[in-house]
């Protein structure tokens, strides 16, 4: 079944990163194994290793629209993050690279709604079968802390992971999350005021509507599972800690929902470091921070 057979070498050598200012750094090695389940749940995974490392932490990657199971390794801003803890020269976390498809979003079981399930397929089935395998794999490389590193679309269903099954995980950087507080069923009027307050692209607005009524289906659905519903229910002193970073330009208009998320989240006692980048565009946040967030 593995599509990448198991402990494939990628060497690389003479990474350079992007960034104005920020000197080379040559990438560890990693070493990959990606599969596919088809039951009792089907999805994608990839679990991606640092030659060398003796971390017991797993990290979560949860990626973006149209992203799949191997945007971790092929991640620009994630190749940052392991450039960092490469200069830092601390042992980089295993990493658990999840995917359902380019388009899926964590809600809880709902009645009737078929992309409805997977909080609980995550939590109660793929979690611990990966674990399992990994157990097998490499048995040093379990038993630490479970991180989470959520991007765009990844960025919701890492602050869902979080709300949901806060007691398995101990911290989340959730950078430039998809967070809205705009109902699918809104009004023509309230998605033209959205837009024009956020300055959102249209045509991204009108993609992200569309998409929404796709998970949730109904207003009843969307009351009960939406992210601001779910965090007043769930969010206390006992959630781990969060960073949250997104551009002031988001080309989605997440700032504006990910700016009231923080301030709900602080209001119930999560400890959240918040950072909006002036001028930043979709996918912006700091990497160095990030990786720092993640493995003080």
């Amino acid at each position: 079944m593995n599509f990448l057979s198991l402990k494939k070498f990628f060497a690389f050598a003479g990474l350079f990163l992007l960034t104005a200012g920020v000197s080379a750094v040559a990438a560890p090695t990693l070493t990959q194994d990606c599969d596919r389940v088809e039951e009792p749940v089907a999805f994608n995974y990839c679990i991606t290793r640092t030659q060398g490392s003796q971390s017991q932490d797993l990290l979560y990657y949860f990626h973006g629209l149209g992203g799949s199971a191997d945007n971790y390794f092929r991640n620009a801003e994630a190749a940052k993050v392991r450039a960092r803890w490469e200069e830092r020269g601390v042992e980089a976390p295993t990493v658990v690279s999840i995917s359902f498809g380019a388009f899926w979003l964590l809600t809880r079981q709902t009645k009737d709604v078929k992309t409805s399930g997977m909080v609980e397929a995550v939590t109660k089935v793929i979690i611990p079968m990966i674990e399992k395998k990994i157990l097998k794999w490499c048995p040093h490389c379990t038993g630490g802390k479970r991180l989470i590193l959520g991007n765009s679309m990844g960025g919701f269903n890492g602050a869902k992971m979080v709300m949901h099954a806060g007691d398995l995980f101990d911290r989340a950087v959730l950078a430039c999350p998809a967070m809205v507080n705009l109902s699918p069923f809104s009004s023509k009027e309230e998605i033209e005021d959205y837009t024009t307050r956020t300055g959102a692209f249209p045509h991204l607005v009108g993609q992200m509507i569309y998409l929404g009524t796709m998970f949730f289906p109904t207003p009843e659905v969307w009351e009960a599972e939406s992210l601001f519903s779910v965090a007043n229910k769930t969010l206390s002193e006992k959630t781990p800690n969060l960073m949250i970073a997104i551009g002031d330009k988001d080309d989605w208009g997440f700032q504006e929902g990910a700016e009231e998320f923080v301030m709900l989240a602080r209001k119930l006692g999560v400890d959240v470091e918040w950072e909006l980048i002036p001028g930043g565009r979709h996918c912006t946040y700091n990497e160095e921070k990030a990786a720092d967030f993640l493995v003080p």
